[in-house]
């Protein structure tokens, strides 16, 4: 019995081990990298120095990067432009947090998960083209980004979280495709100069505060499926004069 689960402890760690993520250091054209390493696979973890324009290495101790890792970039205040490898699936939370002079950032086709906050407060980003790939955009993904001007949610995005383009004061025009259903709560809150909107076939939900303050917003054609609007979803919308509602409004 005793060699029984002497054999049972063993056989547990040894999985244990073997699904523990190992940190590393690699130095690639001059920069630091510190990457974890788990299932044959690359986290970035950060870089110095974390400054001007980087390109993030696709391969790191000889494993592929497959994630940025959770404020991997956090408050890197010098960084201006970012490349992301291809093999890259996921961006984690705060990934690019508060990165103020980022201007540029490449996402690859294969990326599928932009988690919450992953350029929350990157006050310079004018541009970012999301690709076909992603799935999901995290609750404050893009929150604050006050230089962006147009966002195109592809198609095969189902999940976009709550205040996910808040504040984005620079924000005109955006155009969501495909298979989203709901426009969560205070996701284009305080986008003051946000004037042209397109909602998919799919929506059937519009949450609390989502269009709130959204003061140039003059015209918006609601979705036939669409069945609840939240509290205060168009509160502050001073110039928005023709709304069309579907009949299947609750």
């Amino acid at each position: 019995m005793k060699m029984q689960l002497f054999s049972l402890a063993a056989a547990f760690f040894v999985g244990y081990w073997s699904f523990a993520a190992t940190t590393a250091t690699e130095v690639v054209d001059g920069r630091t990298w510190e990457f974890s390493i788990k299932a044959d696979t690359a986290s970035v973890r950060s870089v110095e120095p974390a400054d001007g324009s980087i390109t993030i290495p696709a391969v790191l101790g000889g494993h592929p990067v497959t994630k940025i890792g959770d404020s991997a970039f956090q408050d890197c205040q010098d960084l201006t432009s970012v490349t992301i490898p291809s093999g890259v699936t996921v961006l984690d939370d705060m990934a690019f947090y508060n990165c103020t002079r980022l201007a540029a950032v490449t996402i690859p086709e294969g990326v599928t998960d932009i988690c919450d906050s992953a350029f929350n407060k990157c006050s310079s980003l004018a541009a970012v083209t999301i690709p076909s790939s992603v799935t999901s955009i995290g609750s404050s993904a893009f929150r604050s980004c006050q230089a962006l001007t147009t966002v195109t949610i592809p198609p095969n995005v189902t999940r976009l979280g709550s205040s996910a383009f808040r504040d984005c004061a620079g924000l005109t025009s955006v155009t969501i495709q495909g298979s989203v259903t709901e426009i969560d709560s205070c996701m284009f809150f305080g986008c003051s100069r946000l004037a042209t909107v397109t909602l998919p076939a799919s929506l059937t939900r519009i949450g609390d505060l989502a269009f709130c303050d959204c003061g140039k917003l003059t015209a918006l054609t609601l979705p036939t499926g669409l069945t609840s609007i939240g509290s205060q979803s168009f509160s502050g919308c001073g110039e928005l004069t023709e709304l069309t509602l579907p009949t299947g409004l609750e």
